[in-house]
């Protein structure tokens, strides 16, 4: 029975020695497990980036189509109050026209001679209505600056977005491009997620292995 014992010990003694590494093995295994957790996250913050640059390059093509359709509408009431203008102008001409006497001087260019007078314009603006295109013309221009103003500042954003983003893929996956970005994110996620759950495995491992060495700790005194 000593002998069987003993054997016994020794058996025990010899597969402890095959367990003393573990702690060290499991220690290091979970340092991988951080390191590819932690690339992990770096991977979804270039994505959280892109996708906020996405959202942003919406944004600025919004921005710019609404700024450009207010220009073009500033144009318009421009060209209408410059006609409204020129019409009111040439009322006022053949207003001053009919008050005309040879021999007088014109109160405008001070000639006394008047072989051709101006006509009255039809369908001429009234003061009132010359004010209102013009306040019209004032109101889109200011309209059009402000989207002209909003469009840049987001243009700004979507720059820095960009930059920030190509840096950070630069940084993962060496010179890409933004549209190479999203099939590299997919591959990277794929491969980490297939590292993460070869490492887990290995850890699982290792902790039945200090798990075996306790249990043979607790043995070896009752066997002394």
């Amino acid at each position: 029975k000593l002998e069987s014992i003993k054997k016994e010990l020794e058996a025990l003694s010899g597969e402890r020695k095959t367990l003393e590494k573990a702690d060290k093995d499991k220690s290091e295994l979970e340092a991988k497990k951080q390191k590819e957790e932690d690339k992990r996250k770096a991977v979804k913050d270039i994505s959280k980036e892109l996708k906020a640059l996405e959202k942003l390059e919406k944004q600025l093509k919004k921005d710019q189509e609404t700024y450009f359709k207010l220009a073009k509408e500033v144009q318009f009431k421009d060209d209408e109050y410059r006609r409204l203008f020129k019409l009111y102008l040439d009322e006022q001409a053949g207003i001053i026209a009919e008050t005309l006497v040879d021999g007088t001087p014109c109160p405008v260019c001070g000639s006394t001679n008047h072989p051709i007078k101006a006509v009255k314009a039809e369908n001429a603006p009234t003061k009132e209505q010359l004010d209102e295109s013009k306040s019209t013309y004032e109101t889109a221009q200011k309209e059009a600056q402000s989207a002209s103003e909003k469009a840049a500042k987001t243009k700004g954003q979507a720059d820095e977005k960009r930059d920030s983003a190509l840096l950070m893929l630069n940084e993962m996956f060496g010179n890409v491009t933004i549209d190479d970005a999203d099939e590299l994110i997919k591959d990277k996620i794929e491969e980490i997620a297939t590292v993460l759950e070869e490492v887990q495995s290995a850890i699982d491992e290792q902790q039945k292995k200090i798990d075996r060495r306790n249990e043979i700790d607790e043995l070896l005194p009752k066997k002394n």
